[in-house]
């Protein structure tokens, strides 16, 4: 028996495991399609018949497709909530709290999966979960991202994953 040999079976047996290492991977690695890169949103889905959110106190503002209108919009000094909604459980809701004293849902407190940036703007992407409404339900696999600026942090919820980043990319702060 050669030398070689035990050198090749080492190195066999190291392929073979990086193998299956690699194909039976369980991790929380963010889906492509719900953790964005900086990438060219489709053209398709910004269009100049978009409607524009703006929130005058909290200083926020994005764009959204004309196709939603704003079912609910509430501000008090402590948090705001638009909900914009195309049909029954496809929505953009924005959030916002004072990031000291408040923790909506209990998503304060979820470390991110990612971040990307977009105007100068980094969102953490916080996961797709359940989230539920007092008066609409629980809908499943909604995308939510976060932002703090101040002394306020501000969510998207996303109920249509190929709707997030071209909103985001329009989302600033006036």
């Amino acid at each position: 028996m050669s030398k070689a040999f035990p050198i090749a079976i080492v190195v066999v047996l190291t392929l073979v495991g990086s193998l299956f290492f690699v194909l039976n991977k369980h991790s929380d690695d963010i889906p492509s399609t719900t953790l964005l890169s900086d990438r060219g949103a489709d053209p398709a889905l910004q269009s100049s018949d978009w409607k524009t959110y703006t929130n005058e106190k909290k200083q926020f503002t994005l764009r959204y497709p004309a196709s939603y209108s704003i079912r609910d919009d509430q501000t008090s000094d402590d948090w705001f909530q638009a909900i914009l909604e195309k049909e029954a459980e496809q929505h953009i809701e924005i959030y916002g709290e004072k990031t000291q004293g408040y923790c909506y849902e209990n998503l304060c407190s979820i470390t991110p999966k990612g971040t990307v940036n977009f105007n100068g703007i980094n969102w953490d992407y916080i996961g797709s979960s359940t989230h539920c409404h007092v008066d609409a339900g629980c809908e499943t696999n909604n995308a939510i991202y976060r932002t703090t600026k101040g002394d306020y942090t501000y969510y998207l919820i996303f109920s249509i994953p190929e709707e997030v980043e071209p909103v985001l990319k329009t989302a600033k702060f006036i």
